[in-house]
């Protein structure tokens, strides 16, 4: 299990052995954590690296908002 600090108040922990890299998207209402994951994303984050001259040792993404069922309410 692993600690994940997020950028709001919040952290959670989630079992990392052997799951690959993903970013999260955060309910602010009711704290809904859904995991995804985008090639193009990280594509983008490399290449900014790249373009910086910076080496990139790991990355947290979170998209803050309103699931469906929230949003609705």
């Amino acid at each position: 299990m692993e600690e994940v600090k997020t950028t709001g108040r919040q952290a959670f922990f989630e079992h990392t052995y052997g799951h690959e890299h993903h970013d999260h998207i955060i309910c602010l209402s009711c704290g809904k954590v859904i995991e995804f994951y985008s090639s193009d994303i990280e594509k983008l984050q490399e290449e900014i690296c790249r373009k910086n001259r910076f080496k990139s040792v790991r990355h947290i993404l979170e998209i803050q908002g309103y699931c469906r069922d929230c949003a609705h309410a």
